[in-house]
This record gives structure tokens, sequence and C-alpha cells, in this order.
């Protein structure tokens, strides 16, 4: 009976011992993912202060003084990259990156087509040059600022 009475009274004693032991692992274990998710938030606060760096640079180059055609492509593409090295972290965020990439290619195509057209005046392309960079300037502007 002695011995029962000593089981139990063991058990009684070193059983919640064990329970607080678990629930302050699953702390730690807590506290350590939290961590780490704030350091990827820090991660793509970065990555979307770039994208948004970068877009500010391409607004102001479009406002600020004539393009020729292969700077603008080439500004475009460095959007495009900036574009592809963000992670999308929800659905949402994944929708307007593709919608970001299918319209730069949209642009991108149409700066080459431009590029290749011999029947176009170099007036002409200069006035569609012009426009293209508005186009541009108003999707960056009303496309990206929806943060």
């Amino acid at each position: 009976m002695r011995s029962i009475c000593f089981i139990i009274g063991f058990f009684i004693l070193f059983l919640p011992g064990c329970t607080v032991m678990e629930l302050r692992e699953e702390v730690m274990q807590m506290e350590q993912s939290v961590a780490l998710k704030e350091q990827e938030l820090g991660d793509l606060e970065k990555q979307v202060d770039e994208l948004e760096r970068e877009k500010e640079h391409l607004l102001f180059k479009l406002s600020s003084r004539k393009m020729t055609l292969e700077e603008l492509f080439g500004n475009l593409e460095r959007l495009e990259k900036e574009n592809v090295r963000l992670q999308a972290q929800s659905e949402k965020m994944s929708i307007e990156k593709q919608k970001l990439a299918e319209q730069i290619q949209r642009y991108k195509e149409e700066i080459t087509a431009l590029q290749g057209d011999q029947l176009i005046s170099s007036q002409d392309k200069v006035r569609r040059i012009d426009e293209l960079k508005e186009e541009i300037r108003i999707y960056l502007k009303l496309g990206l600022d929806k943060k």
C-alpha cells in the first residue's frame, strides 16, 4: 500500500512539472517561429521598397527627359526583374505580380514592334514613344500605388 501511495504521489508531483516543461518548450518554439516570420516580413518589405524605388526612378525618367526606345525597353526590363525578384506572399499579391508582368511584356512587345517598323516616320516614332511613356507613367502611378 505504501508503494502504491508513493507511486501515486510521485505522479501527482511529477506530471505537472512535465506539463510545465512542455508548455515552456512550446512557447520557445512559438517565439522562434515569430522571430522567423518577422525576419521574412522584413525581407519582403525590403523587396517591396526596392520595387517602389525602381518604379519612382522610372517615373522620374519618364517625366524628366526624352527617352529612346532602347532606354524605355531597358527600364521596363529592370522593373520586370524587380517584379520577378519580389516573392508573392499572398494570392492577391501573386495576382498583382502576374498582372504587372503581363503589362510589362505588352509594353516591351509594342516597343519591339515600333523599333522594327520602318514605315513610320521618325516624328511619328517620337510621338508614339511619348505616348508610351505617358501610358507607362499612368500605369505605374495607378497600378502600383494600390498598396
